[in-house]
């Protein structure tokens, strides 16, 4: 079952694995919609999920995100 992360520095921790609460990321989705972007953190036991409904914010956390974290992008009309 996913898990939605409410706090964006909690979701940031976590992909960045400082957070030792939680297994290292396997891999992040970047799901665009034109009304909200929604940023899916595969771990190994865990799927969490953040929804954002700002364009500006959501290009802050992709720049954010670690570079050795393999991404997938899927784009929605």
């Amino acid at each position: 079952m996913p898990k939605e992360i409410k706090e964006l520095k909690d979701f940031i921790e976590i992909a960045r694995n400082k957070n030792k609460k939680y297994p290292e990321p396997l891999k992040i989705i970047i799901k665009k919609s034109k009304d909200f972007t929604k940023f899916k953190l595969r771990l190994s036991n865990y799927l969490l999920t953040f929804k954002v409904n700002e364009e500006e914010k959501a290009k802050k956390i992709t720049q954010s995100i670690p570079i050795n974290l393999p991404k997938e992008e899927i784009n929605k009309k």
